[in-house]
């Protein structure tokens, strides 16, 4: 059944598809409105759309975040629960996001992670299109898992085994494994939980295995070691009451917008610049790459030129580091007089940006458009602590104090990097393209106790990108 759109829904859509949106992701929001059912209309997950559209992430996050930004869409912030998955809460708005979050379903408390347990949906708002679609915390228990079935079988996250145990009985439970690692649990019980490792060897058979959960909720095996294939589990609860037995891999979920991914994004700072933290929270961010750059001689510019002539270059390189920033699917976290902070989520993604950064004045220079101004670049990847700072997202911790060290003893014909950047596998292969020449050395870096191993990337002026 085809929803009629509203004159208000027909003149925010035109805007929309005036905007940066591309045709091809507001298309996608478009029929979503237009053609898709209740549930299609929320929480969606952007990632999941784009790949079944054939567009890039970027693309259709970059659409999305304008349709929110004019009212089309809702931006929510979801709370997973690290045991069922279920979503127990979901907040507006970046300030309700608390350190702590409870789940009534598993009887639960934990410290939030930003990155794994924080994902950034999009709803259809309800100006645009009512959504008859009830929220996880206003179901009873039925209706909790039949939400849970349909959430995780939309976004191909289901449990690899998920299935009620009952006190004093047996239950038989079944599913397929693939190599690798798996997780075992009792939902209120995570502290229990038992690790599957999957060999790369087939099984001829089915493989049976017994489990027995005791009074305490506690499993008579913690490690098991299968081969790939069907596994069939009788689990016997000797504990009163019901529970759940669930069985996922432990690996990363990739087609999830978190929180740390869409905060760092540039388009969200600029159409979302009043979301951010309360002051009294901060997160963990597992990974992050940053980037710290400055102009060599600022002091020298201004010197030569007058403090106008000199601003307004300063400004022109902003917005040319800016826009590349941008591109790459990152975000600047701040300006320090002449210098910039940035953060990517994609290590790949950051190197290549600055290798672009570089290559872009060496060319506007050769125009002469920036009168000689050169970067100095330096990025350094690792865990970091985000808060607000002068009411935006900032970074925080030893990862930023090495990204502005590694920067500090750069040039402007290089790019220096860490180690943590350098090592990641998609790096390399990344510089080999761009022929671009690698030396390291060992730097002595200011609060660091012992010499630090960077990495000198050189390129050529003729490189391509």
């Amino acid at each position: 059944m085809k929803y009629k759109i509203s004159r208000t829904a027909q003149k925010l859509l035109t805007e929309l598809n005036n905007s940066k949106c591309s045709a091809a992701t507001f298309e996608i929001i478009k029929n979503l409105i237009t053609d898709g059912n209740d549930f299609d209309c929320y929480k969606i997950n952007v990632f999941r759309v784009a790949e079944q559209s054939g567009i890039s992430r970027a693309e259709a996050i970059q659409g999305f975040l304008y349709a929110a930004r004019l009212g089309i869409m809702d931006l929510n912030w979801d709370i997973h629960c690290p045991s069922c998955k279920g979503i127990p809460v979901f907040h507006k708005h970046l300030m309700g996001l608390q350190q702590k979050a409870h789940c009534a379903l598993c009887e639960i408390d934990w410290q939030l992670d930003f990155s794994d347990q924080v994902e950034v949906t999009f709803t259809v708002n309800p100006n645009i299109r009512k959504i008859d679609y009830k929220c996880w915390s206003e179901l009873d228990f039925q209706g909790k898992m039949q939400f849970l079935d349909a959430i995780l079988e939309r976004e191909k996250r289901r449990f690899t085994v998920g299935c009620c145990i009952y006190g004093g009985k047996t239950t038989k439970a079944a599913g397929d494994f693939l190599p690798g690692e798996y997780i075992f649990h009792l939902p209120s019980f995570l502290e229990n939980s038992g690790t599957i490792t999957v060999l790369d060897e087939l099984s001829p058979s089915v493989q049976k295995v017994s489990l027995t959960f005791n009074k305490k909720s506690e499993p008579d095996q913690k490690n098991l070691i299968l081969k790939q294939g069907r596994v069939e589990f009788s689990v016997k609860a000797e504990f009163e009451g019901m529970n759940g037995f669930l069985i996922l891999p432990r690996k990363p979920v990739h087609n999830f917008v978190s929180a740390s991914y869409i905060t760092g994004l540039q388009d969200f700072k600029d159409l979302f610049a009043g979301e951010f933290l309360r002051e009294d929270v901060s997160f963990a961010v597992k990974s992050i790459t940053l980037m710290f750059t400055d102009i060599k001689g600022s002091t020298a510019m201004y010197e030569r030129l007058g403090d106008s002539a000199a601003y307004s270059l300063v400004q022109k390189h902003f917005d040319v580091m800016t826009e590349i920033i941008k591109e790459y699917n990152g975000g600047i976290v701040k300006t320090i007089g002449d210098a910039v902070m940035a953060s990517f989520s994609v290590n790949a993604e950051a190197v290549a940006a600055a290798l672009k950064i570089q290559k872009e004045f060496w060319r506007l220079n050769q125009e002469n458009k920036l009168q000689d101004v050169e970067v100095k670049i330096g990025l350094h990847r690792g865990p970091a602590i985000t808060v607000t700072s002068n009411r935006s997202l900032d970074f925080f911790g030893r990862t930023v104090n090495i990204a502005a060290r590694v920067q500090s003893k750069s040039s402007e014909h290089e790019i220096l990097i860490s180690g943590a950047v350098y090592e990641d596998e998609t790096i390399r292969p990344l510089l080999k393209r761009q022929k671009c020449k690698i030396k390291h050395r060992d730097e002595e870096l200011k609060g660091i106790a012992s010499r630090f191993r960077v990495y000198s990337v050189q390129q050529a002026k003729n490189a391509e990108h």
